[in-house]
């Protein structure tokens, strides 16, 4: 039987980086040993998913005019000579479409073929109805799925977003390079499972100017940075200060909260600055000491790590106005969350003044020569803020979302949701490669704000862009490890969340 590859991948590229490479690959390979290898990828998924159903399960295989379709041909025709009932449609109008209603098996697999990395444009009205009929059969019964080559169609496959309509795949098996678009954003409600099948790349170099999104599946990537390492001479004074600015009235829930999750790091100190002077002290971890405003105006950078956060519960004061204003004539490393976030994008003088503090002038420094880290860590609605756009332009170009804010403010970005986006000028995107729904409810910003805060204090010379993808894959992946051991995608308690992050970092040394 056949067997697919399953290494994972670690970039993903632009359609046209995609397309490109896809073509040198073919005048490379005349005689079509490139598409038999990628018909045999997709039979062996293929294959696997059969051998889990019933034995009078059938396959049916939609053949696009491009070489997806193709592909699923030539797989077709491995699959019945391993004994499987396979049929095709081909075509992707008219009376091809036509013939799907009675094409579609009683149960078995459609693998789809119809467009995958040659998707330019919308689908067109019949395309769409034959899509949706393909999902609705899909759900009807059981022992019914569907695979796709690439990407689903429907699937805009450098942003991601749905084209009006796309199929659901169970199964998406990615060949050559994976593209961007599966990553981010509605996608992930698109596939279930990717299979990357890389076919002849590991023989030949991508081209040198193809640059990919960096995908972060798991925490080795981060094993040099050795992130939860302790020296054996390790103290307080050693891991870094974190000071903490928010909690106005009715709000100082998101800073106890942002100050745990500084905890769960093992940060060496941890301030808080709650604007609600009512709040009772004793509300917060018994680690977590308080700070009046004139201290925080007297913090000045050391040699150790010392940052400020600001914004969870911070409200849209005066004085918060004021809090965030001093935070970014600061010259500490600093986060910027929530409220601070909407302020900005409230005020074109203070935005200014961020841009031009990134990165402080070495001269006001006499500690090391360390440019200033400034993080933002924005939802898709404070991103539409900040850019004045609408959330949904937002999340229908991720990309295009984060370069602009990472252009506009000169800072590392965030950009929180399915498949986080961070980024730093002149990089591009690091690609979390989590779908973590757990995270929907209110307070997951929070501890976010705090994890990155904690990680930039307790490593001063690494890059923001590291640390921040450090403390948005913890985030995703303690949420999803959560609904793996519940069995459900519920929202989480955060006990539960700060003790699943402490374990996972802890692994990290």
């Amino acid at each position: 039987m056949l067997h697919s590859q399953t290494s994972k991948p670690q970039w993903a590229y632009r359609q046209e980086d995609v397309r490109a490479f896809e073509a040198t690959q073919l005048e490379r390979w005349t005689d079509g040993a490139l598409m038999k290898q990628a018909a045999a990828a997709v039979a062996a998924v293929a294959a696997s998913r059969m051998q889990q159903l019933p034995q009078d399960s059938k396959i049916l295989v939609l053949a696009g005019p491009g070489n997806n379709g193709k592909d699923a041909l030539l797989a077709m025709n491995l699959l019945a000579q391993y004994g499987w009932d396979c049929q095709a449609i081909e075509g992707i109008h008219g009376s091809s479409l036509d013939r799907l209603h009675d094409g579609l098996p009683e149960r078995g697999l459609v693998i789809d073929g119809w467009l995958g990395l040659g998707q330019r444009t919308p689908l067109s009205q019949e395309l769409s109805a034959a899509v949706d009929q393909v999902n609705r059969w899909r759900v009807e019964r059981s022992n019914r799925y569907c695979m796709s080559i690439d990407i689903p169609t429907g699937l805009n496959p450098d942003a991601g977003f749905v084209w009006p309509t796309a199929i659901v795949a169970d199964d998406c098996v990615s060949l050559l390079l994976p593209l961007r678009g599966l990553f981010t954003g509605e996608a992930r409600n698109f596939w279930h499972r990717l299979h990357y099948a890389p076919l002849m790349t590991p023989l030949i170099d991508v081209a040198s100017d193809t640059q990919g999104h960096r995908l972060i599946a798991d925490a080795s990537i981060f094993s040099k940075d050795r992130l939860a390492y302790r020296p054996a001479n390790a103290h307080k004074g050693l891991m870094g200060d974190v000071v903490l600015i928010g909690g106005a009235k009715g709000m100082d829930g998101a800073l106890r909260l942002a100050a745990q999750a500084c905890l769960a790091i093992g940060v060496g100190k941890c301030f808080v600055v709650p604007l609600n002077q009512e709040a009772r002290t004793s509300a917060y971890p018994a680690q977590v000491m308080q700070l009046e405003a004139a201290q925080v105006r007297q913090l000045k950078a050391t040699g150790r790590g010392q940052v400020l956060a600001i914004g969870c519960g911070l409200g849209k004061s005066e004085l918060a106005k004021q809090y965030l204003a001093d935070a970014i004539e600061s010259p500490l490393d600093l986060v910027l969350d929530a409220d601070a976030l909407n302020l900005l994008a409230d005020d074109q003088r203070l935005l200014q003044n961020l841009r031009e503090s990134v990165p402080v002038k070495q001269s006001n420094l006499d500690h090391a020569k360390v440019p200033r880290r400034v993080v933002l860590t924005p939802h898709p609605l404070e991103a539409a803020r900040l850019l004045r756009q609408s959330r949904d332009d937002i999340e229908r170009d991720r990309f295009g979302a984060i370069d602009r804010l990472v252009q506009l403010t000169g800072c590392t970005v965030i950009l929180k949701g399915a498949g986080s986006l961070v980024q730093s000028p002149q990089s591009q995107s690091f690609i979390i490669d989590r779908s973590a729904p757990a995270l929907a409810q209110a307070g997951s910003g929070d501890m976010l704000c705090g994890l990155v805060a904690a990680l930039l204090a307790r490593h001063r010379l690494t890059s923001s862009q590291t640390l921040a993808a450090a403390a948005a894959f913890l985030h995703a992946d303690a949420a999803a490890r959560w609904a793996e051991i519940e069995g459900r995608s519920a929202g989480m308690p955060s006990s539960a969340f700060l003790s699943i992050v402490s374990n996972r970092f802890a692994a990290m040394a």
